[in-house]
Order: structure tokens, then sequence, then C-alpha cells
């Protein structure tokens, strides 16, 4: 099977519009790896804290001010 020179320019055309859809893709999903890397530290940071406040603060407050 032998294509036309203008059916040979149209494939060549759509295979450039599907590979710069794949490479926008692919720049959107790096994009949103990067914002949950982002968000799961921030969430780790936020159980850091609420673990001092809520288990390890009363203590040393209990122990300390009642002596």
């Amino acid at each position: 099977m032998s294509l036309t020179s203008e059916q040979e320019l149209e494939m060549y055309s759509d295979i450039k519009v599907i590979k710069q859809l794949l490479e926008n893709h692919q720049n959107v999903q790096n994009d949103h790896e990067k914002r949950i890397t982002t968000l799961e530290h921030g969430f780790w940071i936020f159980v850091g804290i609420s673990t001092v406040v809520t288990f390890i603060l009363p203590f040393f407050i209990n122990h300390f001010l009642r002596g």
C-alpha cells in the first residue's frame, strides 16, 4: 500500500500532534507528582507536630508542673 504525498504529510502531522500531546501529558503528570510529594511532606510534618502536642507536651506539663 502506497500513500500519496498529501497522505504522508497528513500522517506525519498527526504523529507530531500525538507526540506533542503525549509530551504535554507527561509534563502535567510530573507536576502532579511534585505536588503530591510536597503534600506528603507537609502531612508528615503535621503528624509530627500533632503528636508532640497531643502526647508528649501534656506528659512534660504534668511531670514538671506537678513536680
